[in-house]
């Protein structure tokens, strides 16, 4: 019976609808500009969020680039990189999304699409 109870309060009745909090939640995630990021400087931007968690030069940062294989972004990596994308430009990357991102080109072209988050 307690069992059922802590799972009921972990994860809620079946019928409640409710989200996980965000990732990225965290203050230490905050840009320092808070999304205020124009859409035109999508590449350069993208590139110093690079910069800050793949360790790349900004000016040789490419749209052919691959983030794993040639930025050695791994999968955790990969989750700050979002975090900061998201804090940047001010939009909400779902996690199916995320996984798709295999060229940096992959993300600039999301992100250019992507709506602000509410």
């Amino acid at each position: 019976m307690q069992a059922q109870r802590l799972r009921i309060a972990l994860i809620g009745p079946a019928s409640a609808a409710w989200r996980l909090p965000s990732r990225c939640s965290s203050a230490a995630w905050r840009w320092p500009d808070n999304g205020a990021v124009q859409r035109g400087d999508v590449p350069s931007a993208f590139a110093a969020v690079l910069m800050r968690f793949a360790k790349a030069n900004r000016a040789v940062v490419t749209r052919d680039q691959r983030l794993q294989a040639d930025l050695g972004i791994d999968s955790l990596s990969m989750i700050d990189v979002a975090c900061a994308t998201e804090d940047a430009f001010g939009i909400w990357i779902p996690d199916e999304d995320l996984e798709r991102f295999s060229a940096v080109g992959d993300a600039v072209h999301y992100i250019r699409q992507a709506k602000p988050a509410a």
